[in-house]
């Protein structure tokens, strides 16, 4: 199985209303992706999700470590990860480009993957 798939979250086979899901994060996530200082991690992922027929509302909250090289030695650093926030995806024909608060998906793909999302997040 492709590690982006481990956080893909198939809306369409939920019903609207509210639903959690957990996710763990570790080198393989990074491993998926090149250019990432991170040598490595883990961790997991929450995910308060309310559906509606018009959008999804993550509630995203992230804990964890990840072990980069400190920027003054060298080092292998170990940095706590702790991130809580929300993501809205709306399903919409014309997608636009994600904004730092909404996500637009076209509702025929019937998943999202938060994969890149959350990698984002640990990076920040």
């Amino acid at each position: 199985m492709d590690v982006v798939e481990l956080y893909t979250i198939p809306y369409k086979s939920l019903e609207n209303g509210e639903h959690t899901l957990e996710f763990r994060f570790d080198d393989s996530l990074f491993a998926a992706y090149e250019n990432t200082d991170i040598r490595h991690a883990q961790g997991r992922v929450g995910v308060a999700l309310l559906r509606s027929a018009s959008m999804l509302e993550l509630k995203v909250s992230i804990r964890g470590s990840v072990v980069v090289a400190c920027d003054r030695c060298l080092e292998d650093c170990r940095l706590p990860v702790a991130f809580d926030g929300t993501l809205l995806v709306r399903f919409s024909d014309e997608v636009a480009d994600y904004d730092g608060e909404v996500m637009w998906i076209s509702p025929a793909e019937g998943e999202v993957s938060l994969a890149q999302y959350i990698l984002s997040l640990i990076h920040i």
